[in-house]
């Protein structure tokens, strides 16, 4: 595809029309193949619903728009800083309405799916992050302003902390409540077997038994 496709242009404005050019041929060649996803056909890129002043006239179209077109769809404004919501909104692409998805290409579309799905995991994974954080501290605070006649409450409440704060020790260093009982298990058994053996070799040899001997001699 390099060698068919080639460009004097080789500024950065220069590849971002080889790149277009490039994905425009192959779309080219596999539209009406047997592959083709008849949902998501092969089109030349940007339709017109897109980008109207793309396709003014007739043949080629208009580069400078073209590029200018690319520099707004793929640019920051493209780039989703906040949904609405969790379960995602009709301009959650980006510049591009739901009714246009058909437009785009397969994989694009497949892609921007992709990244908006590890946006909002990692949205989640820090919103737990933070509310963890939070209960921590309003824990503390409380336990700080308890009154003084309330000692009872303000026991229970350091107790479930620290509970709390040697689970998180344990979670930290890679071991859970399974872990840490096999390990109490299996320390007792160590000790069970090093006390058997003590007493198979140490205490039985005390206790030798006499023998009597039945030999008589005769003068």
């Amino acid at each position: 595809m390099a060698k068919n496709t080639t460009s004097g242009d080789h500024t950065p404005n220069g590849a971002v029309l080889w790149l277009w050019q490039a994905h425009n041929k192959v779309n080219a060649r596999l539209h009406g193949d047997k592959t083709e996803d008849p949902a998501f056909p092969k089109i030349q890129f940007p339709s017109k619903n897109l980008c109207r002043d793309c396709h003014i006239g007739v043949g080629e179209p208009d580069k400078n728009s073209i590029f200018h077109f690319l520099l707004s769809f793929y640019g920051r404004s493209g780039i989703i800083v906040e949904p609405r919501n969790e379960t995602g909104t009709s301009r959650e692409l980006g510049t591009v309405e739901v009714s246009e998805n058909k437009d785009l290409d397969w994989w694009e579309l497949h892609q921007r799916k992709k990244d908006l799905d590890k946006i909002r995991d990692l949205r989640k994974k820090k919103r737990s992050k933070d509310e963890a954080r939070k209960e921590k501290k309003f824990g503390a605070l409380v336990v700080a302003k308890q009154p003084e006649g309330d000692t009872f409450d303000k026991e229970v409440q350091l107790e479930a902390l620290s509970s709390v704060s040697q689970r998180y020790h344990w979670d930290f260093l890679g071991f859970s409540n399974v872990d840490m009982s096999l390990c109490v298990v299996f320390y007792v058994l160590c000790t069970l077997g090093i006390l058997a053996l003590y007493y198979h070799f140490i205490v039985r040899r005390k206790y030798r038994p006499c023998k009597i001997s039945t030999h008589n001699k005769f003068w």
